[in-house]
């Protein structure tokens, strides 16, 4: 019986140490690191642009005829 015991307790153990490194995992999650926001302009139409919420930097989207084509040029600062 004190068998099957040491075999319990050392599950119950394993399973403690394992939660106790999971919880201690200290990374930081954020949520969302770009911000897009579009904007309509008369005659140029819709605008969308990024920014990067950690560094700052901005990029507008730059679209070739379809909807659904083109490439994310960066805002250069003055």
């Amino acid at each position: 019986m004190k068998n099957w015991k040491d075999k319990v307790l050392g599950i119950f153990a394993g399973i403690g140490i394992m939660s106790l490194l999971m919880a201690s995992n200290n990374q930081s999650s954020q949520n969302g690191r770009y911000i897009i926001s579009t904007s309509e302009r008369g005659n140029v139409g819709i605008i969308i642009t990024k920014m990067d919420t950690q560094n700052g930097e901005m990029w507008r989207w730059d679209k070739k005829g379809n909807k659904y084509q083109g490439k994310w040029i960066k805002f250069i600062e003055n």
